[in-house]
């Protein structure tokens, strides 16, 4: 199969910066994405970045030391799911994107109770890397968390793909 790579800045994706922290306090990555629309318009208020934590790292309850083979995955989920955002933007609308599939508030991105629609971590099984979930998080979080079938799909329709032969 030969694929053919097609440089464009047009009908393509916003860009978004890579922070490198380290020593310091823990950095929130986020990607509120391109101007589309209302949700999108008050969400650009807020970085387009994806934050790679590493080292000695102050969080609210104290300093932690995150060594580099820890840091690589983590920053491998979290920016697949920073760039989810464009996907989920571009097939389900802005307000399906920073509501996290429904499970977070669009405005605070907290995560919704479960009496409010929002979900839990499953005890077996995948883990959506779009969604927001109650609760802590697994110890085996990162050989769970995938994207759902819809989101690939999707991803795969609006790249336009085409399999020839």
């Amino acid at each position: 199969m030969q694929v053919n790579a097609i440089h464009s800045t047009k009908n393509a994706m916003d860009d978004i910066e890579v922070f490198y922290n380290t020593n310091r306090s823990w950095l929130r990555s986020s990607n509120p994405g391109s101007v589309r629309g209302l949700y999108s318009f008050f969400g650009n208020f807020v970085p387009e970045r994806i934050a790679y934590n590493v080292g000695w790292i102050e969080y609210s309850n104290g300093w932690n030391y995150i060594s580099g083979s820890d840091a690589n995955i983590a920053f491998s989920e979290t920016a697949a799911h920073e760039i989810g955002h464009e996907i989920l933007s571009a097939y389900g609308g802005d307000k399906y994107s920073y509501s996290h599939k429904g499970s977070s508030s669009i405005l605070t991105q907290k995560t919704k109770t479960s009496a409010n629609g929002g979900v839990t971590y499953p005890s077996q099984g995948g883990i959506d890397l779009m969604k927001y979930y109650n609760g802590r998080r697994p110890y085996n979080f990162y050989s769970r968390v995938f994207a759902s079938e819809q989101d690939v799909k999707s991803l795969i329709w609006l790249a336009s793909v085409r399999f020839d032969g």
